[in-house]
């Protein structure tokens, strides 16, 4: 249970030593334990806190120990129900925002598909159980996504695919096949390829989602904007390879999201220009925030006029070489702006 009016977070055991600290998101809570003896129970009850501001527990570190966290892995976790809570010190979680939280899943996905792909059999079968957490956290995640993002209708091959994965990884845990005999590596090719097929266009979704909640922080603004802007140099490059390649309808399509994107970055830039407007930090980039638009601004109009003469070469350049170029140092101010809003945030 939370206090709220108190700040005070209840989660129990009272004859504990008061040794114990608790920090989520970097910051320290106050707290009351009264019953809780485990580690397990104390996450469930961390769990079900985040779960009233509609925060989720994305990673955790156990005395500076990071331990692997996936959905609500601690009601079935073995080594969690075991650990006693008095010889704990530490406990440091990150709890992210529903929709913070996607966009991070879906940026790890891909890492893990790659590696359960380099595994051989002996090696593969070895890693069977931490497979298993996973594929459970990705289906609850990509859930959580569909209730956001309302993609129902896009996911269901993404579904369709993750169904195969788990259907080929209980034959390979029941030993009715090897896995290199089975269709496994396929499966995780096609997941991987529809990932780097949707992922800048789940993103553009999921931050004009993020835009439209009525209250979010500062800081998951500018966290999300920073994967955001990473993403959209990488497109750049995407669709300026495709018109290079003469792929002219794949380069028109990633050009589309692309413009899109920098369209939402004048967004992004307008709605931090309105909650810092009053901020020194902000008053030092504001300029630059003003010159970003402008050379981004002209650069669009130049595309246009090239899709117009179908002058996919210059286009190329344009994406590549103008455009690109602007984006790290408009990370660089965004990551400046997160600096002085953490320190803010600690004093």
């Amino acid at each position: 249970m939370l206090a709220r009016n108190k700040k005070i977070f209840k989660i129990g055991l009272k004859d504990l030593t008061n040794s114990l600290e608790i920090f989520v998101n970097q910051k320290k809570i106050n707290f009351t334990l009264d019953k809780e003896k485990t580690l397990s129970e104390v996450l469930l009850a961390l769990n079900e806190w985040g779960e009233n501001s509609n925060l989720i527990i994305y990673s955790l570190k156990v005395d500076g120990e990071e331990i692997f966290h996936f959905g609500n892995q601690e009601k079935t976790d073995p080594i969690m129900q075991k650990i006693d809570i008095r010889h704990i010190k530490k406990i440091e979680c990150v709890m992210l925002s529903e929709i913070t939280y996607t966009i991070y899943v879906l940026n790890d996905f891909k890492v893990y598909l790659s590696h359960f792909k380099t595994l051989d059999d002996d090696n593969f079968s070895k890693s069977l159980p931490a497979l298993e957490i996973y594929l459970n956290y990705f289906k609850k995640a990509f859930k959580l996504a569909e209730k956001i993002l309302k993609l129902e209708k896009h996911f269901s091959s993404f579904k369709t695919l993750l169904k195969d994965l788990e259907i080929e990884f209980f034959k390979i845990k029941n030993q009715t096949k090897k896995y290199k005999e089975s269709n496994f590596e396929k499966i995780i090719d096609r997941l991987i390829s529809f990932i780097d097929e949707s992922e800048f266009k789940f993103n553009l979704i999921i931050m004009n989602s993020f835009l439209n909640q009525k209250d979010y922080a500062l800081k998951n603004l500018l966290e999300n904007s920073l994967i955001f802007l990473s993403q959209l140099e990488d497109h750049l490059v995407v669709s300026s390879v495709n018109f290079q390649k003469s792929q002219t309808h794949l380069a028109l399509q990633k050009l589309i999201e692309a413009v899109n994107g920098l369209e939402l970055l004048f967004v992004i830039m307008s709605e931090l220009n309105k909650k810092l407007k009053n901020e020194n930090a902000f008053h030092l980039i504001e300029k630059n925030f003003n010159r970003y638009q402008s050379e981004l601004d002209t650069l669009l109009n130049q595309i246009k006029e090239s899709l117009n003469k179908k002058d996919f070469i210059e286009i190329s350049d344009v994406l590549e070489y103008e455009i690109k170029e602007i984006i790290p140092s408009i990370k660089k101010d965004f990551a400046s702006l997160m600096s002085e809003v953490e320190k803010t945030a600690t004093h």
